[in-house]
């Protein structure tokens, strides 16, 4: 892969971490009435909370 596109794969992935990061901390941040109009619990949102940055987001339906 020649640098450039790994370089520029490398700020992608940045920037999909930083996002993951900033949706994490804004969905722990709702209220619990927002949370169950998303048809979420409080507990789901937290293990949401707690997953590392590098591993992608898990809304599924329990």
């Amino acid at each position: 892969m020649p640098q450039h596109f790994a370089l520029a794969h490398l700020i992608n992935q940045i920037g999909l971490w930083r996002r993951r990061i900033r949706d994490r901390r804004h969905l722990s941040s709702l209220d619990v009435h927002t949370l169950r109009d998303m048809g979420l619990t409080c507990a789901r949102v937290a293990r949401e909370a707690r997953r590392p940055f590098w591993r992608s987001i898990d809304l599924r339906p329990e």
